[in-house]
């Protein structure tokens, strides 16, 4: 058993990115927490270490090395352990993450059925939230992979028309007909 901080303690070996949020009395949140919800990620995860600064809600303004500090959250967080509610993620991910890495985590938990985009539409009112607003414009209402969505998107801005999950005669259901 490992002392982690005052009155924390860990058995065996604890996961790097939990350990790191218990330390700084945060929750771990936007990329770092995606894993705990099954989100989709552009990029494989690995260790704080080795995929650079870890993603967390500080909430006291400190700076702190590897650290992006993201606002303070204000949704119910996990259950159990120091990592912040999807609510929080996801609004967090959609004002940090380039375009493409915020839109397969918000498609994701759209498709799993665990959020709404309308719900993070009025949570993101204002001129500063233009670009988050513009990638929930991207969210399909149904896609089974985050290449599909990938896909349909730099489709469209090469000027195509797209039907997604369309019934073609003879064939079924096809994902994406252009």
């Amino acid at each position: 058993m490992t002392l982690i901080r005052r009155g924390v303690y860990a058995v065996d070996k604890p996961d790097r990115a939990i350990l790191a949020a218990v330390q700084a009395n945060a929750k771990l949140t936007c990329v770092s927490a995606s894993r705990f919800y099954g989100l989709w990620q552009l990029r494989e995860p690995g260790t704080p270490e080795e995929s650079g600064a870890l993603h967390l809600s500080c909430g006291n303004g400190i700076p702190k090395a590897n650290v992006v500090d993201h606002a303070t959250c204000r949704h119910r967080a996990h259950p159990y352990l120091p990592v912040a509610g999807l609510a929080d993620v996801l609004l967090h991910a959609l004002r940090c993450l380039p375009e493409f890495e915020a839109l397969v985590m918000v498609q994701s938990a759209v498709s799993q059925g665990n959020i709404t985009v309308e719900f993070l539409r009025r949570k993101l009112p204002g001129n500063r939230n233009g670009a988050a607003r513009a990638v929930l414009d991207l969210v399909i209402p149904r896609a089974d992979s985050l290449t599909e969505v990938l896909a349909r998107t730099h489709f469209i801005r090469a000027g195509l028309r797209v039907r997604m999950h369309a019934q073609v005669p003879g064939v079924g259901e096809v994902d994406c007909l252009i």
